[in-house]
């Protein structure tokens, strides 16, 4: 089963780097980048064959079989070829995850409640041709909004949160340049694919210029259309994940903080859901940096905060707000029991995976807290940050290692 879950592990983990090997062989044709995607094929042929599952019997075959005197062909093959391997690879992965296993059809397509979620933006005055994008989309899964008046298109875009724009070179009015540019003011990082009849390698450079995500030509191929549009959300996603993650210890970031409290608001302000939050603050660690250098510091932060993560509940949210500061997040809690959450912390925090016995680990590492919670509809983040501060300020002035709650007597403050 292990074996079975590495392999498509794989096939998903090599899919953007597939996907730009083949779209750099069809704007150069340079054959280097078909050879990378053969030797792709050929890895999951021999991991195939060591598991002797046969799940992608043939591939190399099929993948011969997809090379083709026209670059083009050879393009719209390769990726029909790697659709069917997705979709094997989705209903399979899936199906592992529920602990079940049967043997999939290679048109049997998973449809991910992610899709649904995100919304595509399509730009075209072909009206037959937006119907018909929107019915083999929606077939699998795709929420879209169809637009054949590009002014609409950008009320649209001013109005709804869009995840893509698939857009038509020409539109009546104003051509695929004029409209990037106006959806790159807009906003700067959303994904643009743009279509054209168009297929010379100078228009395809230029549009990339421009600053789209990337280009297809009519008539279009639909697996090659999905493969791209799923390239592109990913990308986007990754690169969303990346912009809320804080660099060094991999909790979310400060800016992100204020978007998550401002939901647990509004959640409370609508359904009395109560939450509290938590100031966080490493205990001397100014003397740890001077005495034992930055590195250092940088790895007990990054243990502590790891080892954190693990401790706290899922529904938990950890931002790092500065330095060696942490800001908590605990949804539906109190602030009696989101300081019996820290106190656990306290008493199991244990470094295991440093590998280094000489790591001054977060064992001997103490720590103080303040802790407040939402108080009536009248409050707001800002003053619930006011409040843990000035109860980990009193943590601090009474010795530190202590967690304190607002206005909790000092007797109560202490490890």
């Amino acid at each position: 089963m292990k074996g079975k879950q590495a392999l498509l592990q794989k096939v998903i983990m090599e899919k953007n780097k597939q996907f730009d090997n083949i779209i750099k062989y069809s704007m150069a044709g340079d054959i280097k980048y078909l050879e990378k995607i053969e030797e792709f094929y050929r890895e999951i042929n021999d991991l195939d064959m060591e598991l002797k599952d046969g799940m992608f019997a043939n591939i190399l075959e099929d993948f011969d079989a997809c090379i083709s005197g026209s670059r083009e062909i050879t393009v719209s093959n390769i990726l029909n070829l790697y659709g069917k391997l997705y979709s094997v690879v989705e209903n399979i992965d899936g199906e592992l995850s529920n602990g079940v296993y049967k043997k999939c059809k290679s048109n049997q397509v998973e449809i991910s409640s992610k899709k649904s979620i995100e919304k595509i933006l399509i730009i075209d005055d072909d009206i037959l041709f937006l119907k018909m994008i929107e019915e083999n989309l929606e077939k699998r899964g795709y929420n879209t909004i169809l637009c054949s008046n590009p002014f609409e298109a950008i009320k649209c875009l001013n109005e709804e949160n869009i995840s893509l724009v698939v857009l038509d070179m020409i539109l009546p009015g104003i051509d695929g340049f004029k409209m990037t540019k106006i959806i790159r003011d807009i906003d700067p990082i959303l994904p643009i694919i743009i279509i054209s009849s168009k297929n010379d390698l100078e228009t395809k450079i230029n549009v990339l210029k421009i600053g789209a995500d990337d280009y297809i030509t009519k008539p279009i191929n639909m697996e090659e259309f999905y493969a791209r549009i799923d390239r592109t959300l990913d990308r986007t996603t990754n690169y969303n994940a990346l912009s809320i993650k804080d660099g060094l210890t991999g909790v979310y970031t400060k800016e992100y903080f204020w978007e998550r409290a401002k939901e647990k608001m509004a959640l409370y302000n609508r359904n009395k859901e109560t939450f509290s939050i938590a100031f966080v603050d490493i205990d001397d660690f100014k003397t740890v940096n001077d005495n034992l250098g930055h590195l250092v510091g940088d790895k007990i932060l990054k243990c502590f905060a790891r080892i954190l993560k693990n401790t706290l509940r899922s529904t938990d949210l950890i931002f790092r707000f500065g330095g060696d500061e942490f800001i908590i997040i605990f949804p539906e809690t109190r602030e009696m029991e989101a300081k019996l959450v820290l106190e656990r912390f306290n008493r199991t925090k244990r470094c295991s995976k440093c590998g280094n016995e000489q790591c001054i680990t977060v064992t001997n590492v103490n720590f103080s807290a303040g802790i407040t919670e939402i108080k009536s509809a009248e409050d707001t983040v800002e003053k619930m940050i006011g409040r843990a501060d000035k109860a980990l300020y009193d943590a601090k002035g009474n010795g530190g290692n202590g967690i304190f709650i607002y206005e909790e007597k000092i007797s109560y403050g202490y490890f």
